[in-house]
């Protein structure tokens, strides 16, 4: 019980940099925010226009590639 403590915690000090291909409209992002994790940078690819554009209206700091 205590590991899966200590590693939850070191996980949440830790800023991560995302890079999530397929992106979608981006839920990997919503979800690792309601996990209380850092991230420093997120980074999405994606080829569906309209996920695109909901991606870009819900998150304005998501870096496209």
């Amino acid at each position: 019980m205590w590991r899966q403590q200590y590693l939850f915690s070191f996980f949440i000090k830790q800023l991560m940099n995302i890079l999530s291909l397929f992106d979608g409209i981006s839920c990997a992002k919503v979800a690792l925010h309601k996990c209380k994790l850092h991230i420093n940078q997120y980074f999405s690819s994606e080829i569906d226009k309209y996920a695109i554009i909901i991606s870009n209206n819900n998150h304005k700091d998501i870096i496209r590639l």
